[in-house]
């Protein structure tokens, strides 16, 4: 993906006078969110082909088995 179509989409990357700070909120509140919910928190990976970001499928795989392992559709794992 190019450099300046990036920065739309990441604070991270833009180059505004107020995107480190935005950044610097986005990550504070990550960490906070990743401390406080451990269990309800998933790493995954995404990536640009050129034309479309790839990855999300496996994401939402597994959002939808977690999803469904709650409301009683899948195997969770977890017993009540």
């Amino acid at each position: 993906m190019p450099a300046e179509v990036a920065a739309r989409y990441s604070d991270a990357l833009a180059t505004d006078a107020a995107a480190a700070k935005r950044a610097k909120r986005l990550a504070a509140l990550k960490q906070r969110i990743e401390t406080t919910l451990p269990q309800r928190t998933v790493a995954y990976r995404v990536a640009w082909d050129g034309e479309r970001v790839t990855g999300l499928d496996a994401f939402g795989q597994r959002v939808l088995g977690g999803y469904l392992g709650r409301v009683g559709g899948g195997d969770s794992g977890d017993s009540e």
